[in-house]
Parts: C-alpha cells; sequence; structure tokens
C-alpha cells in the first residue's frame, strides 16, 4: 500500500477546490529587498488637494497650541485656569475647519 501525503502547498493550488485566493488578486512586487534583484519603485505618491485659504487655517492652528503649550510650561497655574477654553477654542477650530472644506467651491 502506497501512502501519499498531500503538502498544504499542493492542496493550496488547487483552485478548483479553494476557488481563487485572495493573495492571486494583490500587486506582486517588482523589487524583491531580500535578494536586491529588480528595481526599486521611485514613485512619487500622490498629492492631496489643498484648498488656498488651508495653510493659513493650519498655521493659525499651530500656533494656538504653541500659545498653550508655553503657558502650560512657564505659568502652569494661570494655564490651568484657561485650559477648558483653549480646548473649547481648539474644537471650535476644527468644527470651522469642516464646515468650510465643505461649503468651499474651490475643486
Amino acid at each position: 500500500m502506497k501512502k501519499t501525503s498531500t503538502k498544504l502547498k499542493d492542496m493550496l493550488n488547487e483552485h478548483y477546490i479553494l476557488g481563487e485566493l485572495p493573495s492571486s488578486k494583490l500587486m506582486k512586487m517588482k523589487w524583491n529587498p531580500l535578494t536586491g534583484k529588480g528595481t526599486p519603485k521611485n514613485e512619487a505618491s500622490p498629492k492631496m488637494k489643498v484648498y488656498s485659504w488651508e495653510k493659513n487655517f493650519n498655521d493659525a492652528q499651530k500656533n494656538l497650541d504653541t500659545a498653550a503649550n508655553i503657558m502650560s510650561m512657564k505659568s502652569s497655574g494661570g494655564y490651568n485656569n484657561v485650559k477648558k477654553d483653549v480646548m473649547k477654542v481648539q474644537k471650535a477650530l476644527n468644527m470651522l475647519r469642516s464646515k468650510m472644506k465643505m461649503n468651499s467651491t474651490e475643486f
């Protein structure tokens, strides 16, 4: 009696049982980092659209954060008195940014 052993790889290759494997739909790498064969792909990622006003808005938010951090380090007692107000302003700015993006007709 002959013993037949089936390897896992052989079982996975049987498409008629399992159907199409999800890994077969993935893009194949053109460069193997282990062997160094092929050429690495140096493509720039697509740039996100940024509204003309958005950079200034982000800078304003960063300035508020910087001011709050400096105050928390230099005057922690005073910062504790205004901490909730700073958080309210940050939340209001985030809401404003989202409404501005929804209502902007720039793109």
